[in-house]
């Protein structure tokens, strides 16, 4: 047993992001005999103010949103960050999920951002 399974801890993270880019991005794969459940996302060190991006996180094909879903644009004051929790009735990651981070609405000017995925796994 290791801490990922004790504590809130962080499970994953991507660095320099292009908001302005409409993708998905791997963070991690579920270890195999474990279940996932992912408490929230935080998105730091924009590079520079947003105000349109839209984000959404989740093991989900096409449409990562089945654990995170922002619906409204993310206003983020350069260098700082924002937290996104996890919604009710979240999707909870099986062994070989991939857990992704998915820009669903770019934002208007050149912007990058890193994202730190935080929750636990619990043995089957």
């Amino acid at each position: 047993m290791y801490a990922k399974q004790k504590t809130l801890a962080l499970l994953g993270h991507i660095s320099d992001i292009d908001l302005e880019v409409l993708a998905e991005h791997d963070v991690f794969t579920v270890p195999d005999g474990m279940y996932c459940y992912v408490h929230r996302v935080l998105m730091r060190d924009v590079s520079e103010t947003t105000n349109t991006v839209k984000i959404c996180a989740g093991f989900g094909t096409a449409d990562a949103d089945d654990v995170v879903a922002i619906t409204a644009a993310l206003g983020v004051t350069q260098w700082n960050w924002i937290t996104g929790t996890a919604k009710a009735n979240a999707a909870r990651g099986e062994p070989g999920d991939v857990f992704k981070i998915q820009i669903e609405t770019v934002e208007d000017s050149v912007a990058l951002a890193n994202f730190c995925v935080f929750g636990h796994f619990v043995a089957i």
